[in-house]
């Protein structure tokens, strides 16, 4: 009897385990495992282009298929895996799965074809009968026509107004917006920091100084991040200086900047932080940088496919 009852004993204490172990397994994420080769694959697949405008039959629209191959193929080959994206509710999202990295990869299925070489002696991306696609004609230049005067519609600065704005600020945006109430709000929240956002506007006729303040955001090509993106970024949920840090470290580039928060993510303020001594330090070495790359451009030759 006592054994009997030792050995029930060690079948409840193994149904016990077992069920613990179970247990601690579903809590465990199972994540997929996408092999590097199909993400490869899927960039270097063919993309059809509906509606494309081909200079070659002189602007006629028809579609075209478009491939990715390399040329030639550098000493050193960085791949970035693009885990997160944008859902159809502009909610920022990360893609949950494990990235398969063989320790050896082959990319010759990748390389273009080629027939020869080309004038600047690398390898000739054209196949046999290919021709560089000709420039598309340039359009003639258009008479010019005396600009329209825009004059700030009413209804458009009362309603502009009745949201705490100021008038003189809600003219210049109905101006500079053709009166357009969506895009005026818009131009607001981007220029409401303009010294001369609440002057009054100047006389009809004349270049009204809130026109060259909306080409120069939307532009973006300036020392300063990009409005328009800023106000993107924030959308998102990241503060106006985090924004400002991720389009400077990217150069106004919305993508990138938009990953390079997500990336660092965990100290954000560290980050910018970095970004703002290392430009304290010395502005220059960006420049630097930039030197050393040609270096490293001209050793590019056609190499092996193999990493």
């Amino acid at each position: 009897a006592k054994i009997e009852e030792k050995e029930g004993d060690g079948k409840a204490k193994e149904a016990k385990e077992a069920k613990e172990a179970e247990d601690e397994g579903e809590g465990e994420a199972v994540l997929p495992l996408v092999p590097l080769s199909a993400c490869l694959e899927q960039w270097a697949a063919p993309e059809v282009m509906a509606d494309f405008k081909s200079p070659a039959l002189g602007g006629q629209i028809t579609t075209a298929e478009k491939s990715i191959r390399f040329t030639t193929f550098p000493p050193f080959l960085l791949i970035k895996a693009q885990r997160y994206y944008v859902d159809e509710t502009w909610t920022p999202k990360k893609l949950e799965v494990r990235l398969d990295v063989p320790l050896t990869l082959d990319l010759e299925h990748l390389r273009a074809p080629s027939t020869g070489v080309g004038a600047d002696g690398t390898p000739s991306p054209y196949q046999e009968g290919e021709v560089p696609m000709p420039d598309e004609p340039e359009a003639p230049a258009a008479a010019t026509a005396a600009p329209e005067v825009i004059e700030p519609d009413e209804g458009v600065v009362a309603q502009l107004v009745s949201m705490g704005f100021g008038e003189n600020g809600c003219k210049r945006a109905a101006v500079a917006n053709a009166n357009n109430v969506e895009a005026s709000m818009e131009w607001i929240f981007a220029h409401m920091e303009d010294a001369d956002f609440n002057e009054p506007l100047p006389p009809p006729g004349t270049t009204p100084p809130a026109d060259a303040a909306t080409g120069a955001g939307a532009g973006g090509g300036g020392d300063g991040p990009n409005p328009e993106h800023v106000m993107m970024l924030t959308s998102m949920g990241f503060s106006d200086v985090h924004a400002a840090g991720a389009l400077k470290a990217t150069d106004n580039d919305m993508e990138r900047a938009a990953d390079w928060l997500f990336s660092h993510s965990d100290d954000l303020d560290g980050a910018v932080a970095a970004l703002d001594a290392g430009a304290a330090a010395g502005g220059g070495g960006g420049g630097g940088g930039g030197g050393g790359g040609g270096g490293a451009a001209a050793a590019l030759e056609g190499g092996p496919a193999t990493y």
